[in-house]
């Protein structure tokens, strides 16, 4: 429920270490779509050279979230190509403190298409 407050704190870190980890793109990218600035998680996530897999659905949410849904869709092919086996119920195992944030996230993901 902080994401701005996390932003603050990751932007920080990336000042006074200019030779960060490409961990930092990917927590920050996480913040950014929390906070609803989907074309700066989008940006963040760009810049990865190796983007996790699991960056992804960030990456699908945030196209989601702002209407397109083709590159939504490209994503969430790319993200389940890698990870067959997997369901929008382990979002569930993501700890959450604000429960709305994961139920918005997944509606997001279910509308990337990744299902059930």
């Amino acid at each position: 429920g902080k994401a701005e407050e996390s932003i603050r704190h990751i932007e920080k870190a990336m000042r006074l270490d200019p030779i960060y980890p490409e961990s930092y793109l990917w927590t920050i990218g996480v913040a950014f779509y929390h906070a609803g600035r989907y074309e700066d998680c989008l940006s963040a996530l760009g810049r990865i050279v190796r983007l996790p897999n699991l960056a992804r659905r960030h990456q699908a949410a945030a196209h989601a979230r702002l209407g397109r849904l083709d590159e939504a869709r490209e994503t969430a092919r790319k993200f389940m190509a890698e990870d067959v086996d997997y369901t929008l119920a382990r979002e569930d195992l993501w700890p959450y403190k604000h429960a709305e944030l994961r139920e918005a996230f997944v509606a997001d993901l279910r509308t990337a298409g990744l299902s059930d």
